[in-house]
């Protein structure tokens, strides 16, 4: 009788054991965020994710021609072949400007002096940086990356 108690026992151990094991591995399943570098004239100026403060301040005198910024996006599962798009954009999604390239974490450039021109034609407001993947269905599929203050 003893014996078959004590199997019980170790029976129900183990299945407490295995169902504590299960809960405590789907709650520490791994998650990575996407990040994304900004690189102004091929150097990097600012390492951004979705948890950072996402804001590029440019002084409009330090502006020289010829100057570009560039971005790289990064995500865990990335495509090699499909096309990635930046777009700047005003706060009423007005695209100024859009850039493409070919899969994720390749290069994306845009003349600075594309922003100054913009802002020389009376526009004031922060521009806002975007980034999306493949066709675009909705607005909500662009992921909003940075923005761009002109001072």
């Amino acid at each position: 009788m003893k014996k078959v108690n004590d199997m019980k026992l170790k029976w129900s151990m183990n299945i407490g054991l295995f169902f504590m094991f299960l809960l405590i591995s789907s709650a520490s399943k791994a998650d990575t965020i996407d990040v994304w570098h900004v690189y102004y004239n091929q150097h990097l100026i600012q390492d951004f994710n979705a948890y950072s403060a996402n804001e590029i301040v440019l002084k409009l005198d330090s502006i020289q021609p010829g100057d570009s910024i560039t971005l790289r996006y990064y995500r865990d599962t990335p495509c090699y072949d499909c096309a990635s798009f930046l777009t700047l954009e005003n706060e009423k999604h007005y695209i100024f400007f859009e850039r493409s390239n070919r899969g994720t974490g390749a290069p994306i450039s845009f003349s600075v002096d594309q922003l100054r021109a913009i802002k020389n034609k009376g526009y004031f407001r922060p521009f806002l940086v975007f980034y999306y993947e493949g066709k675009l269905e909705r607005r909500s599929d662009k992921i909003r990356l940075f923005r761009i203050r002109l001072e």
